[in-house]
């Protein structure tokens, strides 16, 4: 009997446009099987963006390369926080954090290619952005390993260090008017029910341009091969009229010999 994990696992593999059929056939495997709570658990899962498809992908496939991440991610924590390093260190850190979103971007776009999705530059830059978080999040680098996020994330700044000690800043001026200066708190961000609609919105309209890209892709792909037929018809017509071409030369030389033929019978019967 598979277990959550198991089914999870292969259901995270499943490129976005056959999610939704894999999701409802391990549903009602699960369900047939009498495990109704992980059933439920599968149909709770939502559809992913291509953008999160991929980095999930890229993560299971490449753990080498998500592992240079997070060492790269850590030497970069330990130099932004001034943990004894100096400006080289922050350098290097960076460089290192740099190569590894490359080399895991570059396998990306061939992931997202070979299964049939538009790897647009935009698309790119959330795989990108989604797995510098993870790797920076020590409460997201176990799902980042497995290849289970479940929403991309955002660009991210020093709020990855929360619970770390910074080293001091020096305090902000007031500024004119009393209003408040940087180290104000910020505003509210809304109830949590507003900030669930807006991540739900937010994921929708995502489905619904990776939705956009598949349909892109394929458009181009049929494109591409309505364009290549054009091409052998067209070579096929060149060779018909180049051969039509030879044919007609053919017989008017086959014309010109039979009337200097008849000619030749004509004076020999003459004489």
């Amino acid at each position: 009997m598979p277990t959550l994990e198991d089914v999870l696992a292969e259901l995270a593999a499943a490129p976005p446009s056959e999610f939704t059929r894999a999701r409802d056939a391990l549903v009602a495997r699960l369900t047939k099987l009498g495990q109704a709570e992980a059933a439920a658990r599968v149909k709770a899962v939502r559809r992913p963006t291509a953008a999160l498809w991929a980095a999930n992908r890229v993560a299971r496939e490449d753990r080498e390369g998500i592992q240079r991440l997070v060492a790269a991610a850590d030497h970069m924590r330990a130099a932004q926080l001034g943990q004894g390093a100096t400006g080289a260190d922050f350098a290097t850190a960076s460089a290192e954090q740099r190569a590894a979103l490359t080399h895991l971007t570059q396998r990306t776009e061939a992931l997202l290619k070979q299964a049939g999705l538009g790897a647009t530059h935009q698309v790119l830059l959330r795989v990108e952005t989604t797995l510098a978080g993870a790797a920076a999040d020590p409460e997201l680098r176990p799902a980042l390993r497995q290849g289970r996020l479940e929403h991309e994330l955002a660009a991210r700044g020093f709020d990855v260090f929360a619970g770390e000690e910074l080293p001091p800043r020096r305090p902000a001026a007031p500024t004119a008017g009393g209003s408040a200066g940087i180290g104000s708190p910020a505003p509210s961000s809304g109830s949590k029910a507003d900030r669930e609609r807006d991540e739900s919105r937010l994921t929708d309209a995502r489905e619904a341009v990776a939705e956009a890209e598949a349909r892109a892709t394929q458009q181009r792909e049929a494109v591409a091969s309505a364009r290549l037929r054009v091409e052998e018809l067209s070579a096929m017509l060149r060779d018909a009229q180049r051969r039509e071409t030879e044919a007609a030369r053919e017989g008017k030389r086959a014309e010109a010999a039979l009337r200097a033929a008849r000619e030749a019978l004509r004076a020999a019967e003459r004489k």
